[in-house]
């Protein structure tokens, strides 16, 4: 039972609680229920026969001497015979560990009282603070604690978002940040930027392949495209992104999965609904919807790209 020097030992709460003559409760120890058994069998025979008792004794005495009798050697005897084979058990993986090495094999001896002198460390003497103080805060476990988590290194702070001059950017800006954020971020390959900005389009500005890995190890892609709105002075309706998803179906293979449409501003209510019942349905493509508080995030992350597109000051 592992203790710090100095303390005095306590008894196992896990030997206290298993270690008896019948478990607790006992309603589910099947040893008691056969003492019971066995006890109230015999005195139901005993107290209905109406054979001579082969003794003197009163037949009610003979029957509580039966019981007695019967009870003990089928009922406590074995649950005697199960304590000693639980106390057995418990304490051989002591005794293999607290067995020095044979003699001959010196450096192995050696390296055992070593082991045995050594002072605890992790998580053994995480448990053999624990041991002492019996559930109470003691001045150790608090030290204890206070070296790991001075030990454990603290997560970085994520980078915090603060409002961009999305006023002082135009339309072909916006669509140039975008096609440098993408290109900058590992999930995606081969962003492309597909029409000027004033271009009929069809609801198409951006083109990439969005990298995928499975829990295999396993990775695939899919084709993506962005649709780019710099609308600061509107937010964006549900019509116009049922005009871009009807738009982006039109396209030829390879099939596009996903339509992110992106704006500066943000959505409707309209369109948040139509687009969530849409994603529902399991139609592609599926629709995501970046407002300007979702790529404040992402360029919160890359300071430079905003800075670099006059988004924030220098």
């Amino acid at each position: 039972m592992d203790r710090e020097a100095g303390s005095q030992p306590r008894p196992d709460r896990h030997l206290n609680s298993v270690l008896l003559l019948y478990d607790k409760p006992l309603y589910r120890d099947w040893a008691f229920w056969t003492t019971v058994g066995v006890a109230g069998m015999t005195a139901i025979a005993m107290g209905t026969s109406r054979d001579p008792t082969a003794t003197s004794l009163p037949r009610w005495l003979d029957t509580v001497l039966a019981v007695i009798t019967f009870a003990f050697l089928f009922g406590v005897v074995p649950a005697w015979i199960r304590l000693l084979v639980r106390r057995s058990r418990e304490h051989r993986p002591r005794h293999r560990e607290q067995r020095p090495p044979a003699d001959g094999h010196a450096a192995a001896a050696s390296d055992w009282q070593q082991r045995q002198q050594r002072p605890p460390t992790g998580p053994q003497r995480r448990r053999s603070i624990d041991s002492a103080s019996d559930g109470r805060p003691s001045t150790a476990a608090a030290s204890l604690r206070s070296e790991e988590s001075a030990r454990t290194p603290a997560e970085p702070p994520s980078p915090a978002t603060v409002p961009l001059r999305w006023a002082g950017m135009d339309a072909d800006g916006f669509e140039r940040l975008l096609f440098d954020l993408l290109r900058s971020s590992p999930e995606y390959r081969n962003v492309q930027w597909l029409m000027h900005t004033q271009a009929a389009d069809r609801g198409r500005d951006l083109s990439m392949d969005r990298v995928l890995h499975d829990s295999a190890g396993g990775t695939h892609s899919e084709r993506v495209i962005v649709q780019a709105k710099h609308w600061l002075k509107k937010p964006v309706d549900m019509p116009t992104i049922a005009a871009t998803v009807a738009a982006v179906k039109l396209w030829g293979p390879p099939v596009i999965r996903t339509l992110i449409i992106a704006t500066s501003g943000h959505f409707s209510a309209d369109a948040v609904r139509w687009a969530e019942q849409h994603n529902d349905s399991g139609t592609a493509p599926f629709v995501e919807l970046w407002p300007a508080s979702k790529l404040e995030a992402l360029l919160a992350a890359k300071p430079g790209l905003a800075v670099a597109h006059g988004l924030r000051p220098r």
